[in-house]
């Protein structure tokens, strides 16, 4: 059996889709490969999943013990050469030699194993940045402190101090002028076609350290266009989180994430739409001041995309329970033209008959 798709996403998001053998950037060709085979009894979960493009997936499998050549790849060496990866994914080391030797040539290569093996040396180097580059970094995480005129001064930097500050912004990605920083650059498109390499880098770091506050920061500043075009599973693993936030229903943090996830749900994968709406119907139906009527005006303004998922909520169990039946008979009557056949005759009714006669037609249809 495939690994599931939630441990998939997480070690793709480790790995920033990297091989874990040769270090190069797969795409959308990289696979989850099992460390111990499900045959000798390996499982399903993170520990024995391990990042491999198609060529050393296909090395580690052929292996024959039987006629063996060479020497075959032991479960201890995949495990640490795995967790090499994601300490050097982790530190940002490797985005940030990525995005260094492509704004170096000024246009988008694929490393080959012989490159991003020279990659992973010089990273392991320890880079002195100049004095210059220290000042302009210090001026772009200052709070308050005007950026606009960092794209410009990035633009007088050597590729390894340019590298360094996008870097070290990553790192502090968490705080809020580093995000605005980082959005500047990606939304002034300075950074050589590496947009989405950086802002990869920056949804990884707010998946897996951001809060509520830092996510909804993301949110607001982010170019969509941009981010729809980052890795499917990246962006499913950000948003399942920002919906649990929205479910928890913490009103200091929904009423900063509910506007912020609607200025971005263009980008949202397929996969999650349906959560994303019945994240939204939870909080229409919620107490938080902005939380609640942001996501109301979501709901009225649903693109029809979406609004399949919305009736495949509004099931007659919803309905006879629903805490704000003014605002679902507003949100029927604003859709009547996409009600599903089979229910129309059921929201016709919940639109014209009073709540107790309604209950008692469908009472039997919520149990």
């Amino acid at each position: 059996m495939p690994f599931p798709s939630n441990v998939k996403a997480r070690i793709f998001v480790k790995s920033a889709r990297m091989c874990a053998l040769c270090f190069k950037q797969c795409g959308t060709g990289i696979e989850a490969a099992h460390i111990v085979a499900e045959a000798d009894g390996g499982t399903n979960d993170d520990e024995n999943a391990i990042p491999l493009c198609f060529d050393c997936h296909q090395e580690v499998g052929s292996y024959n013990p039987r006629h063996p050549k060479g020497n075959s790849f032991t479960d201890q060496e995949l495990r640490q050469r795995r967790d090499a990866l994601y300490s050097l994914v982790e530190r940002g080391v490797i985005q940030a030699q990525i995005v260094a030797h492509r704004l170096e040539a000024r246009q988008p290569i694929i490393p080959t194993p012989a490159a991003t093996s020279d990659i992973v040396t010089e990273a392991a180097r320890p880079f002195v940045p100049s004095a210059e580059a220290v000042a302009v970094l210090k001026e772009a995480e200052k709070a308050f402190a005007p950026v606009e005129t960092l794209p410009r001064k990035l633009a007088l930097l050597c590729r390894e101090d340019r590298a360094f500050i996008v870097d070290q912004l990553v790192e502090g990605a968490v705080t809020g002028p580093a995000i605005s920083a980082l959005m500047l650059l990606i939304s002034q498109e300075v950074l050589e076609n590496q947009e989405v390499v950086v802002l990869e880098a920056l949804l990884r770091k707010m998946t897996l350290r951001g809060d509520a506050a830092a996510r909804a920061r993301f949110m607001n500043l982010v170019p969509v266009q941009t981010l729809a075009k980052t890795e499917a599973e990246m962006r499913t693993a950000f948003f399942e989180d920002v919906f649990e936030i929205m479910r928890r229903d913490q009103y200091s943090e929904v009423n900063q994430v509910t506007p912020a996830v609607i200025k971005v749900q263009e980008a949202i994968p397929q996969t999650l739409t349906r959560r994303y709406v019945e994240a939204l119907i939870g909080q229409a139906e919620s107490g938080a001041w902005q939380g609640a009527p942001t996501a109301k005006r979501a709901l009225r303004e649903l693109p029809a995309s979406m609004s399949s998922d919305a009736f495949d909520l509004l099931d007659a169990k919803r309905l006879l329970w629903c805490s704000e039946p003014e605002f679902v008979k507003e949100f029927l009557s604003s859709h009547r033209d996409d009600w599903p056949t089979n229910r129309r005759q059921m929201y016709s009714d919940f639109l014209d008959l009073n709540p107790g006669n309604f209950a008692e037609k469908y009472f039997q249809w919520a149990n």
